[in-house]
C-alpha cells in the first residue's frame, strides 16, 4: 500500500506557504508525481513536480495554482501563465486565474492578451451587478492606449465614469470627444456644459472660451453663469486680466437681462408657433431653459418636438434631455437621453449626458 501521507503534508505545506507570501523554493520541493499529462509542453520551464495521483482534484488544482502564483512573484511571466492555463485546462476556474493572466500579460507587454482577460473580469462584474474595480478598468484604459483603439478606450472611459466618476476621467473624455471627427455635426457648447459640470475646466482661459462660445450661441445667461462659477472658484477676476473678467460679467448680465424681455414678449411666442417646422418653438424653449424658466421652456420644447419638421431630431432628443436634466427631471432626461439615436456623434454624447444624470446627485 502506498504511503500518500507524506505528499499529502508536503502539497498542505507548499499552498500554505504560497498563500501566505513565505517565498517558498517550489522548485526543490521533493513532490513526486505520475500525473505527467499535466505537465507543460515544456518542461524545462517548470522545474517544479506535480501532485501524485493518489491526491484528489482538488489537492492538484490548488497545487497547479500555487505553482501560478509563485512564478507571477519570481516574475517569471511566461511560465505563470503555462501554469494557470494548465489549471484551468485540468478543471479548475478561470474565475481564480484570470486576474493573474491579466498581469502576466501586461508584464509582459502583451497588451491584447491582458486585454482580453481584464474585458472578462469587467464583464463578469457587470452581469453580476457589481462594479469593476477601479484597478482593472485603469489597466484595461491602459492597454487600449497601447493598442492605439481610440474607441475601446472610449468605451473604458466610459465604464470608469459610470462606477468612479472623477473629475480627470471626466476631462479626458471630453477631450477625446471634442477631437473626434464627427464633432463638427453636434455644437460644441453641449460638450462644453458638460466640462462646466463635471469641473473638468480648470484654466481662466478655458472658463472664458466656454463663456464666449455661449454668447455667441445665444445664451448669454448660460456665458454668465460660466463667468460667475470661474469667479466663484477663484480662477477669474484676478491678476492683469482681472478687470476684463469683471466688465465681461457686467456685459452678460445685462445681454441676459435684455435676451429675458425679448423672449418673454407675446408676439416672440406667436410667431415661433406660427412657423411651419417645430424647431423655432423648440429653440425659444430652450432658451428659456437656460434662463431658468423652466416650466415655460420645457413646455414649448414638448410642444415644438409634437409639431415635427425639426432641422435634426436626434439632435433635438439630445437638447430635450439636457433641458430635462437642467429643470431636475432626471428620470425624464435619462429616458430622452437613452432615445437619441441616428449617427454623427448625437448618441454618443446622449450616452455620455446619461453617464452624467446617473452619477450625478
Amino acid at each position: 500500500m502506498k504511503d500518500t501521507s507524506t505528499s499529502r503534508r508536503v502539497l498542505l505545506c507548499l499552498w500554505t506557504a504560497t498563500s501566505a507570501g513565505m517565498g517558498v523554493a517550489l522548485d526543490r520541493a521533493v513532490v513526486s508525481t505520475t500525473v505527467m499529462a499535466a505537465r507543460p509542453a515544456d518542461a524545462s520551464m517548470s522545474g517544479v513536480a506535480l501532485p501524485k495521483d493518489s491526491q484528489t482534484p482538488a489537492e492538484q488544482l490548488a497545487l497547479l495554482r500555487a505553482v501560478a502564483q509563485e512564478k507571477l512573484r519570481r516574475k517569471e511571466y511566461a511560465e505563470a501563465i503555462a501554469w494557470a492555463q494548465r489549471y484551468v485546462q485540468s478543471g479548475g476556474a478561470e474565475s481564480e486565474v484570470r486576474p493573474l493572466l491579466a498581469q502576466a500579460y501586461l508584464q509582459l507587454g502583451d497588451f491584447a492578451n491582458a486585454a482580453r482577460e481584464l474585458q472578462w473580469e469587467v464583464q463578469t462584474a457587470d452581469r453580476a451587478g457589481k462594479p469593476p474595480g477601479e484597478d482593472q478598468l485603469l489597466q484595461l484604459q491602459r492597454c487600449y492606449a497601447q493598442l492605439n483603439d481610440a474607441s475601446a478606450y472610449a468605451w473604458a472611459l466610459e465604464k470608469l465614469l459610470t462606477h468612479y466618476p472623477r473629475r480627470e476621467y471626466w476631462a479626458d473624455l471630453l477631450d477625446r470627444t471634442w477631437k473626434r471627427p464627427d464633432f463638427d455635426q453636434f455644437p460644441a457648447l453641449d460638450v462644453d456644459l458638460l466640462r462646466l459640470l463635471t469641473g473638468a475646466l480648470a484654466s481662466a482661459s478655458d472658463y472664458i472660451a466656454v463663456a464666449l462660445q455661449a454668447q455667441r450661441a445665444g445664451f448669454p445667461g448660460t456665458a454668465k453663469r460660466v463667468v460667475d462659477q470661474g469667479f466663484a472658484k477663484g480662477v477669474l477676476g484676478k491678476g492683469t486680466e482681472g478687470a476684463r473678467h469683471r466688465e465681461m460679467q457686467r456685459q452678460l448680465a445685462v445681454e441676459t437681462l435684455v435676451q429675458h424681455r425679448r423672449i418673454s414678449q407675446r408676439e416672440v411666442e406667436l410667431a415661433a408657433e406660427r412657423a411651419k417646422e417645430g424647431t423655432e418653438l423648440f429653440d425659444l424653449g430652450f432658451t428659456h431653459v437656460a434662463l431658468g424658466d423652466f416650466g415655460k421652456g420645457l413646455a414649448m420644447m414638448e410642444q415644438g418636438v409634437r409639431k415635427g419638421r425639426l432641422v435634426n431630431r436626434q439632435y433635438a432628443r439630445l437638447r430635450l434631455g439636457i433641458a430635462y436634466l437642467m429643470a431636475g427631471q432626471k428620470a425624464k432626461a435619462i429616458e430622452t437621453f437613452k432615445a437619441v439615436g441616428g449617427r454623427h456623434g448625437a448618441p454618443d454624447l446622449a450616452r455620455i449626458w446619461g453617464i452624467y444624470a446617473r452619477t450625478t446627485s
